[in-house]
């Protein structure tokens, strides 16, 4: 399950002006799981964009073990890292 450009495009919305997201709405709102992170668990991968204070990775948990990715077509979930 890909998540979509124009879902995307509203987490940006939604991370621009957040202190903290709310996680729950934005699994309900994007169909994917979503987790908050401390930067420094992430440190090494690459992020797929920067929007307001987080960093937001792609995990692509098609196969047996879940990876990050920086394509949304092969995206089922989401990693927010906070940043300094």
């Amino acid at each position: 399950m890909a998540i979509e450009e124009a879902k995307l495009a509203a987490l940006a919305a939604e991370l621009g002006g957040a202190a903290r997201p709310n996680v729950a709405a934005l699994r309900e709102a994007l169909g994917a799981s979503v987790s908050v992170v401390d930067a420094d668990d992430m440190r090494g991968e690459t992020p797929y964009r920067t929007f307001g204070a987080y960093t937001v990775y792609l995990i692509d948990g098609r196969n047996h073990c879940p990876e990050i990715t920086t394509e949304p077509t092969s995206a089922t979930g989401i990693v927010l890292a906070k940043r300094a």
